[in-house]
């Protein structure tokens, strides 16, 4: 039985602080010369593959580090566009209880 408490979550701020890994969902929106949407899930090699820049290293970065270089990373290589970066849907974490539990 999964416990909803524990699954993902979607579209709610997280700290600066928080580090990103497998699993989570970034969403790009591009704007200005070049309007898109992008939803870009950082995969096990700790990557995300932005269509226009390649690949990306972002796995275990701080969120406020990975927005900076993503929004950076557009405004040097892609002429008039911005970027603003958000966390879409936080990775879920499988929680393990061994041994007595009141209510598991």
């Amino acid at each position: 039985m999964l416990n909803p408490a524990l699954s993902p979550l979607s579209n709610v701020p997280v700290p600066s602080n928080y580090q990103v890994g497998p699993g989570d969902t970034l969403s790009v929106q591009l704007y200005g010369n070049q309007n898109q949407d992008y939803q870009l899930t950082v995969g096990r090699n700790g990557q995300i593959d932005f269509p226009q820049l390649g690949p990306i290293n972002v796995a275990g970065q701080l969120f406020s580090v990975v927005q900076s270089e993503i929004e950076s990373r557009v405004a040097h290589q892609m002429i008039g566009v911005h970027a603003s970066v958000t966390m879409s849907e936080t990775r879920a974490i499988q929680v393990f209880v061994m041994g007595d539990a009141f209510r598991p």
